[in-house]
């Protein structure tokens, strides 16, 4: 089944894990974005890091989403603008 395809039918629960993993807007890009997207594409997801989310919620995300959606592979990527607020270690 083509990404988009299931994306749309998992719109909500997507939106939901990127609450939990302290993230917000989620918007994607790539393949999907184009209409170019094949049985086997991955999901090209850009999100906004919230303050005190580290690159382990960011990885969370990608593996729940991977899961969620039923993919090999998805790509998680925090806009560049909220990653300077990342931290590096969850116990600083």
């Amino acid at each position: 089944m083509r990404p988009c395809v299931v994306l749309v039918a998992n719109r909500l629960a997507v939106r939901e894990a990127v609450a939990r993993y302290r993230a917000t807007s989620p918007r994607i890009f790539g393949s999907v974005l184009r209409g170019q997207d094949h049985d086997g594409s991955d999901i090209d997801l850009l999100v906004d890091a919230l303050p005190g989310a580290t690159l382990f919620d960011l990885g969370g995300l990608q593996e729940e989403l991977q899961s969620l959606l039923g993919l090999r592979r998805s790509d998680a990527v925090a806009c560049a603008a909220s990653r300077q607020g990342m931290q590096r270690n969850p116990n600083q």
